[in-house]
């Protein structure tokens, strides 16, 4: 699978968005399909993982990993978000208090 990625990463450094097509031309003759489509969906996921360390096999642990690091801080910047929405209410709360 990781000739597959490299595949998809050479055709996208030159401009074109690879496709199963473009991928197989580049892969010797009787390259799995489902492996193509696996690799594709692995890079369309995670181009940089490929990018950053192209001499290291992508495995599925690392996207996992990947996917993992990238939840957690969307998680904490939507709860900071919420934290912060919650003291402006608190807030108007207390000055509607005070005004009534």
């Amino acid at each position: 699978m990781e000739d597959a990625i490299r595949a998809a990463q050479q055709i996208a450094k030159t401009g074109k968005t690879p496709s199963v097509g473009l991928v197989k031309a580049k892969l010797p003759k009787g390259y799995p399909l489902p492996k193509i489509i696996g690799a594709l969906k692995v890079w369309q996921d995670h181009p940089e993982i490929s990018d950053s360390s192209p001499n290291k096999p992508v495995t599925q642990a690392a996207v996992e990993d990947d996917l993992d690091k990238r939840i957690q801080q969307q998680i904490t910047a939507a709860v900071a978000l919420l934290n912060q929405d919650i003291a402006e209410l608190r807030s108007e709360i207390e000055k509607l208090k005070q005004n009534s």
